[in-house]
């Protein structure tokens, strides 16, 4: 068996690679950590060091599905502040929802992919595991 510690990255496409990397500097503070093209396919690498990473493409001709694709859910430890960041980026909710032991927000990125921002890491799903 192997012993997973967290998740690596996940790779999305993108058709506006410098819109998709601007929301994502502005609304959680990721830093570029490489760019290059891949076989005609301009890419960067954007995150927080070894927290999270996100392998971004531009395809010009990408159409967000959402019938392929949920959403990415990030914790959120600044939760209280998530409201006010939302408007300073005139960013729109899309649900805000109330779980058991936790909240969430939904948001869209600029290539339709939606975002769960959460209070509790896993909804803090370990409180009916105990």
């Amino acid at each position: 068996m192997l012993n997973i510690t967290g998740m690596d990255h996940l790779n999305i496409n993108t058709n506006n690679l410098e819109k998709t990397k601007s929301f994502y500097k502005n609304l959680f503070g990721f830093k570029v950590f490489e760019e290059g093209d891949n076989s005609g396919h301009p890419y960067a690498i954007i995150g927080k060091e070894n927290t999270v990473y996100l392998c971004v493409y531009e395809d010009p001709n990408f159409k967000f599905k959402k019938e392929d694709f949920s959403h990415l859910g990030f914790h959120i430890d600044n939760f209280e502040d998530v409201t006010q960041a939302l408007k300073e980026n005139n960013i729109p909710i899309d649900l805000d929802w109330d779980y058991k032991y936790s909240k969430s927000i939904y948001i869209t990125d600029p290539s339709g992919y939606e975002i769960e921002l959460s209070e509790r890491f896993g909804g803090d799903i370990q409180k009916d595991l105990a």
